[in-house]
C-alpha cells in the first residue's frame, strides 16, 4: 500500500501555533486507499507546545533564519536536523499533503518577515520540513491542503 505523509494538524486535533482547528474532515476519506503517516514537525520533532509563540523566517546575511518570536532563538539548524532524522526513519513515502503557509510545512508560501518583531512580510519561503522532504523524496507529489481537490489526480489510488 502506498504511504502518504500528512501534516497532523489537517487530520487530528489542533496542532497549530495558535491552537486553531484546521482539520479537513474529508481528507481521511480522500486518502482511504493509502497508509497515512502524520507528523507535526514543530510539536513532535522540536517538542514545542500548543499553543506556542510563532516561528518566523527572518533574513540574516543572505540566508533565512527560523526564529522563535518570543525568545528570538534560531531553530533553523535544529529543525533541519530533526526533519532529516524523521525522514530517514519514516521509510518510503509516495506523496505528501502539507499545511500551507507553515514555517515548517509551507510549500513556498511561508511568510518571511523583515525582522522578528515585525509584522511586515517581505517575501515567501519553503518551510524547513517541506524542503527536507523534497530533498529526501525529490520525485513524489507534494501538495498543500489548498489543492486537495486535485488529490485524486495527483495521488493515484492504485497501490
Amino acid at each position: 500500500m502506498k504511504r502518504i505523509l500528512v501534516s497532523k494538524c489537517l487530520l487530528e486535533h489542533p496542532f497549530r501555533y495558535d491552537a486553531r482547528d484546521v482539520r479537513i474532515p474529508e481528507l481521511r476519506t480522500l486518502l482511504k486507499d493509502f497508509e497515512i503517516v502524520t507528523v507535526c514537525p514543530e510539536v513532535e520533532l522540536l517538542g514545542l507546545p500548543v499553543p506556542r509563540p510563532r516561528l518566523k523566517f527572518v533574513p540574516d546575511k543572505g540566508t533565512l533564519k527560523l526564529l522563535k518570536e518570543d525568545t528570538k532563538e534560531d531553530i533553523t539548524q535544529l529543525l533541519e536536523e530533526k526533519s532529516r532524522e524523521f525522514l530517514e526513519k519514516v521509510g518510503e513515502i509516495h506523496g505528501a499533503v502539507l499545511k500551507s503557509k507553515s514555517p515548517s510545512c509551507g510549500l513556498g508560501d511561508a511568510k518571511v518577515y523583515r525582522c522578528v518583531e515585525c509584522e511586515e512580510s517581505i517575501g515567501k519561503a519553503w518551510g524547513i520540513f517541506a524542503k527536507e522532504l523534497r530533498k529526501k523524496f525529490p520525485n513524489i507529489p507534494i501538495i498543500s491542503e489548498k489543492d486537495i481537490d486535485l488529490l485524486p489526480q495527483v495521488f493515484k489510488t492504485k497501490s
